[in-house]
């Protein structure tokens, strides 16, 4: 049976940025604070929506991740969801803690940095979905 977790922040930032920001890997840097490199396979991919993907290696493995950008006035909801199954008895609270933390970490941060992006950004750079 799957665990859940949701994490959400909002921004003023246009979904379009957000989801540069999501999908330029190398604007990463920017916003987010990686325990690991780990690798992902996008199984959901609606620009400027929703986008989704799973954990391939590194850590946490076993789960996936969508996030979608929803209106919310005038500003962008960010909802990170993510699921993951608990294979190691026992360790499904801590790990669901742990990922709550990890997910609200990283909607709020690329919200607050979409908001502030600064010419040098790679996410800046022209890319079309």
């Amino acid at each position: 049976m799957p665990h859940e977790i949701e994490a959400t922040a909002t921004t003023y930032a246009a979904p379009e940025v957000i989801f540069k920001h999501l999908f330029v890997a190398d604007s990463w840097d920017e916003w987010a604070s990686f325990w690991a490199r780990a690798r992902h396979e996008v199984v959901a991919y609606d620009p400027p929506r929703h986008c989704g993907y799973v954990a391939i290696a590194g850590l946490p493995r076993g789960y996936r991740v969508d996030i979608t950008l929803e209106p919310h006035g005038v500003n962008t909801l960010i909802r990170w969801r993510g699921a993951f199954d608990g294979r190691i008895p026992g360790t499904a609270p801590l790990k669901r803690a742990m990922l709550r933390r990890r997910f609200g970490s990283f909607a709020r941060r690329v919200a607050w940095h979409a908001e502030r992006c600064e010419p040098g950004c790679p996410a800046r750079l022209p890319v079309e979905f």
